[in-house]
């Protein structure tokens, strides 16, 4: 979106399958505040849904796709002030438990583990091994082993439009293996990873409805 030949806001469509079946089309649009309340961003939302009736009705699936959006009152992410404050150390893990870097020989195991903590989970996104690897961007990934088995997976990457910014995609820790410090020095370590990659930023997303509290 345009105004005075200055880009003051933009809008992204994705899709993916269900594990039910059903076509989930998430558009998420990103409006300066400045420009806010005057119609624009509505104008974005009528564009986007358009967009994806187009994108059903080509692709044959309309009959079983939905809209999806994602709404937030407020948006935070460390600063560099931030990331360069943060300890160097991950503190004491439990005997037997190691943090570090996720290999290429991991990245099968680290799928199973983000797909597996979503089992019980509704609205769901259908994530093959295949398409996991497509949009990898495993730089900064960490991993927690228990011994020879993973125990958690932080997917940390430098985006790729712009590395100034980092995000962590996915957090995860095994039911087994929780309350034992795992997430907090596997988030830790992949912070700084984004620090020595160039990160100025950091985002993470978190829910309100996180069963398991784990909210920012």
């Amino acid at each position: 979106m345009e105004r005075n030949g200055d880009i003051v806001g933009y809008v992204t469509v994705r899709w993916w399958q269900e594990r039910d079946g059903t076509w989930l089309c998430l558009h998420r649009g990103y409006l300066l505040p400045e420009h806010r309340g005057g119609g624009i961003g509505s104008d974005m939302v009528n564009w986007a849904e358009s967009r994806i009736r187009r994108l059903a009705q080509q692709d044959g699936t309309a009959r079983t796709a939905v809209f999806g959006a994602n709404a937030m009152v407020s948006e935070e992410e460390l600063e560099l002030a931030d990331l360069r404050r943060l300890p160097e150390h991950n503190g004491q893990l439990p005997a037997g438990i190691g943090v570090g870097a996720a290999e290429p020989t991991s990245y099968h195991a680290a799928w199973k583990t983000v797909v597996d903590s979503y089992a019980n989970v509704a609205f769901t996104e259908k994530w093959t091994f295949e398409s996991f690897l497509a949009r990898a961007a495993p730089t900064c990934w960490r991993a927690a082993w228990d011994d020879d088995r993973m125990a958690g997976v932080a997917l940390c990457s430098i985006r790729r439009h712009d590395h100034t910014v980092g995000e962590v995609e996915e957090l995860r820790v095994r039911a087994e293996s929780r309350r034992l410090g795992l997430g907090r020095a596997m988030l830790l370590d992949g912070l700084r990873s984004l620090r020595e990659h160039g990160a100025e930023t950091a985002r993470l997303y978190t829910g309100t409805a996180n069963p398991h509290r784990s909210c920012g």
